[in-house]
């Protein structure tokens, strides 16, 4: 069975006997009396964070949620429960509200500040509190970011293409150079073996091997090796 929360949603701290006393509105929602009291005004009558129902009645005439008033085992239960969800990275709190605007979770602080001229919904009333419009923007985000991860997927598709003929070529580089390597420690051993002789046959072949030796490829894929890949990972920028 789920129990209710010993921690006032505004303000998040736990509830108690003086300043943070837990007072049931009118719509059967539950604040602490500090946070009731300090809600704004408006058109001379105070409404629920949550619901936004009118609150009918005086801070002093509310009931008092004495069931919501922990002993100090079961206090240390909720806070440690209540610190294993993410909190407000500004202002610490829980994040207990969506900002439909903004498509972003939001604590309390958060509606009274820089979201407090958005569109706000409580996360856990949400399908049933949201109206149409709120509900029609949840799903126009949604399909918005199955088309940034449709992007991202047709760029990483190209990626995988132009890294696969990136490495066809750099196999074939590979292979150019480890002949060159081959071919060039062989010249070294037959120089060797000739330079101590003498001879018109041997001549011919030193200065044959002198020639390799002078020579260079005809054409280094490198540099080109290095603009392809700089190319790709400048094409590589994913939507986020």
């Amino acid at each position: 069975m789920a129990t209710a929360m010993a921690v006032c949603e505004i303000c998040d701290e736990d509830f108690d006997t003086e300043d943070h006393k837990p007072m049931c509105l009118t719509c059967g929602h539950t604040y602490c009396v500090s946070c009731i009291t300090s809600l704004s005004t408006v058109h001379g009558a105070k409404s629920c964070p949550k619901c936004r129902k009118k609150i009918r009645k005086p801070t002093n005439e509310l009931l008092v949620n004495y069931s919501l008033i922990p002993s100090k085992n079961k206090a240390c239960k909720q806070k440690k429960k209540t610190e294993s969800k993410p909190l407000c990275s500004q202002h610490d709190r829980q994040l207990d509200y969506l900002c439909v605007s903004c498509i972003k979770f939001v604590c309390f602080t958060c509606t009274r500040g820089i979201h407090g001229e958005h569109k706000i919904e409580v996360v856990n009333n949400l399908l049933q509190n949201a109206d149409a419009d709120s509900k029609a923007k949840i799903q126009s985000a949604i399909v918005e970011k199955i088309k940034r991860l449709k992007k991202n997927l047709q760029v990483s598709q190209t990626l995988i293409s132009d890294i696969i003929q990136l490495r066809a070529d750099v196999d074939e580089w590979n292979d150019f150079l480890e002949d060159q390597i081959r071919s060039t420690k062989s010249d070294l051993m037959a120089w060797n073996a000739l330079a101590s002789s003498v001879g018109k046959k041997n001549s011919v072949e030193c200065e044959e091997i002198l020639q390799r030796l002078t020579s260079e490829p005809s054409e280094n894929k490198l540099p080109e090796i290095k603009r392809q890949l700089s190319r790709i990972l400048r094409n590589v920028t994913p939507t986020v």
